[in-house]
């Protein structure tokens, strides 16, 4: 507020009597709200980094924004404030007999015109009395484009007998996106292989004529995603979930023959498996089928019957806890859920190989193993 007195002379030296009036001089620079929505801009876009409001007591000359590359003005975006002035602040400005003006604003940039780098910006406005108000620096950063890249790819058993599930690493460079991939196969790959043949070497590395006798025709047409055996049987999982056992040594009771797990009827549905020899020579398998539940079977030193039992792991479920993985040990068995724990039981001390010994522990995430 500024007081100014007007007067009169005339030749005479005649001096009027002074008015005083009284004048409103903008001195205040105009009031700045920035908020920062990106602080990385992808490549080949158009976005909104920066938006916010603006008030001032007349009004806004200018507004624009300083981009700068290090100390180097790469560019210098003018910026349009809308005015948003609500009916209320028009009628204290007549009241008062104020110019208040409120106003929001947005800042886009098309980072197609920018090369990858950091840049900082720096937000100056103006009123129509020349006061100014500078505001700044602001970063973001532009990231250097390149294609997609897919690594550490694994085969895993599926829930879909006619399916394999792939998992891969997909590194994009700049925004998670859409990833699109294809799989191409060798021009010979129409369909899959049915002549695999699986061979059997003794201790020496000599084929074993004996043990290869003992292999089932039946899996030699088969699409195996996993073999395994110990001193006395072998096992085999197809892609369609069948698995298949036989003797290996010649013990004919070693296999795993009872309850439907032999090489004549196969147990199917099954997910994943893993074989042990456990404390005196008993021969133990554990099957996670494909509907989320635990199979294990044994057969004790000496004897040939085989017992079957289902395993429950504390805080599985078919829906949002899974069990993920399985292995069998020398002493005992464990499964991964997919929240990230482990369920372990074993044979001793516990009483019967259903008992689920111990409690869930936390065991480092991801974690894969008995794949």
């Amino acid at each position: 507020m500024r007081k100014l007195q007007f007067w009169g002379t005339d030749d005479n030296r005649n001096v009027s009597t002074a008015r005083a009036v009284q004048m409103r001089i903008d001195t205040v620079a105009p009031l700045l709200t920035i908020a920062q929505n990106q602080t990385i801009l992808l490549p080949s876009t158009q976005s909104i980094p920066f938006q916010g409001t603006a008030s001032d007591g007349g009004t806004i000359q200018t507004f624009r924004a300083i981009i700068r590359s290090g100390t180097t003005i790469i560019r210098s975006v003018d910026i349009t404030p809308i005015v948003t002035t609500s009916s209320e602040q028009l009628r204290i400005n007549q009241i008062t007999n104020r110019t208040q003006q409120s106003y929001r604003w947005e800042m886009v940039i098309d980072s197609t015109t920018f090369a990858a780098g950091s840049y900082t910006t720096e937000f100056i406005i103006q009123d129509g009395a020349d006061n100014q108000r500078t505001n700044g620096l602001y970063t973001f950063v532009i990231p250097t484009k390149f294609a997609p890249d897919i690594s550490n790819i694994q085969f895993t058993g599926s829930s879909n007998a006619n399916a394999q599930t792939m998992r891969y690493t997909a590194q994009t460079g700049f925004d998670a996106g859409t990833i699109n991939t294809s799989i191409e196969l060798d021009s010979t790959a129409t369909s899959p292989y049915t002549d695999t043949l699986v061979r059997a070497w003794d201790e020496t590395g000599a084929p074993d004529s004996v043990l290869q006798s003992r292999i089932p025709a039946s899996i030699q047409t088969a699409t195996i995603t996993k073999i395994d055996m110990n001193n006395d049987f072998a096992a085999m999982l197809d892609q369609q979930g069948k698995l298949v056992t036989w003797p290996v040594d010649n013990s004919t009771d070693h296999a795993l023959t009872a309850n439907g797990i032999a090489g004549t009827t196969p147990i199917t549905d099954v997910l994943q498996f893993s074989i042990a020899e456990q404390l005196e020579s008993d021969n133990y398998l554990i099957a996670l089928m494909r509907n989320g539940t635990i199979q294990q079977f044994k057969r004790k030193a000496g004897q040939s019957a085989v017992t079957k039992s289902t395993v429950t792991v504390a805080g599985a479920n078919n829906t949002t806890n899974k069990v993920i993985a399985v292995d069998a040990g020398y002493k005992h068995n464990i499964a991964l859920l997919r929240s990230g724990k482990a369920g372990v039981w074993w044979q001793d001390p516990c009483t019967g190989s259903t008992s689920y010994c111990n409690a869930v522990s936390t065991v480092p995430t991801p974690a894969t193993f008995g794949v």
